[in-house]
């Protein structure tokens, strides 16, 4: 209880008791309401998540990342488990890759245009920073 509040209730306890004394009819004090304690909600596993995803309820983008807040990369991991698709592998950063290329490790020409693109890396970006050191 607040401590105001607590003091108001103590002033309304103490003027009945005068009112009493003085014989003024006084009105019982409504007793409290107690409320039953809220029972404890059992969090979502990610599989539930995962099928109220694919059912729409978490919308799309970023809505469904503030929806499923810090397990939304478990829900989509979930989710990609269940159809197949596999995790990309983990990129190099573009230094790395510059400096494999001018190492030689990735080919020359249009072949290593491809390799890179297949790679998952923008050859034109990697070409432009081989190019600066140069």
């Amino acid at each position: 209880m607040h401590a105001t509040n607590s003091y108001q209730a103590f002033r309304r306890k103490v003027q009945r008791y005068l009112d009493q004394l003085n014989g003024k009819k006084v009105a019982k004090a409504k007793p409290k309401k107690v409320s039953k304690p809220k029972t404890m909600v059992k969090p979502k596993t990610i599989a539930q998540l995962a099928d109220e995803v694919l059912a729409g309820k978490h919308g799309n983008g970023d809505a469904r990342k503030r929806s499923l807040g810090s397990n939304y990369a478990k829900v989509q991991a979930e989710i990609n488990r269940r159809f197949g698709v596999k995790s990309a592998p983990k990129k190099k950063s573009a230094a790395t890759i510059v400096n494999e290329v001018i190492a030689g490790k990735w080919g020359n020409g249009r072949a290593r245009f491809d390799k890179l693109w297949k790679a998952g890396y923008d050859p034109n970006v990697i070409q432009r920073e081989v190019n600066k050191r140069y």
